[in-house]
């Protein structure tokens, strides 16, 4: 297997910064039950990046990017993003470890599939000009840089 970066097409550079942001999260989550944190501030957590980031993200894939091309492994992205979402409403209801844990996990593997054969897959059978394109929907969706105010820094340390 290629251990190598993959070399990240200009119009997409923008998704991938905020994948990096999900892996980050999934560590935070996964941290948090090693320091046996309370659930509820993980499950806090993790309602809040559905809601500020998570939620949004998906979206834009799924109207400006999943759109361009029919193929199985955008048939796949979007399924992942149902089981993410359906997580997401069971968390949001009512949360156990168990769903916590599934959702790091599902997550990252998501993340993981779309860098590695969603979005290299994308880079070789469209055009430039059509990445361009998608790339300037895109940044228009990302005038202003995600930051990450979350407050309960729970990984950090057990209190």
């Amino acid at each position: 297997m290629n251990t190598y970066p993959i070399k990240r097409n200009k119009s997409l550079v923008n998704l991938s910064k905020e994948h990096h942001f999900g892996l980050l999260a999934s560590w935070k989550i996964r941290r948090g039950f090693d320091l046996q944190i309370e659930p509820k501030r993980i499950a806090d957590f993790v309602i809040n990046l559905w809601e500020t980031h998570l939620s949004s993200h998906f979206n834009a894939e799924e109207i400006i990017l999943f759109n361009v091309i029919k193929h199985p492994l955008i048939d796949e992205a979007l399924a992942q993003h149902l089981k993410l979402r359906a997580l997401i409403t069971s968390i949001s209801k009512d949360f156990n470890t168990k769903q916590l844990t599934d959702f790091a996990n599902l997550l990252e593997q998501h993340i993981r599939f779309e860098e590695r054969q969603v979005f290299k897959m994308l880079q070789q059978e469209l055009s430039e000009d059509k990445l361009d394109k998608i790339g300037k929907l895109l940044n228009e969706l990302h005038k202003e840089p995600f930051e990450d105010t979350y407050k309960d820094e729970f990984w950090l340390f057990k209190d």
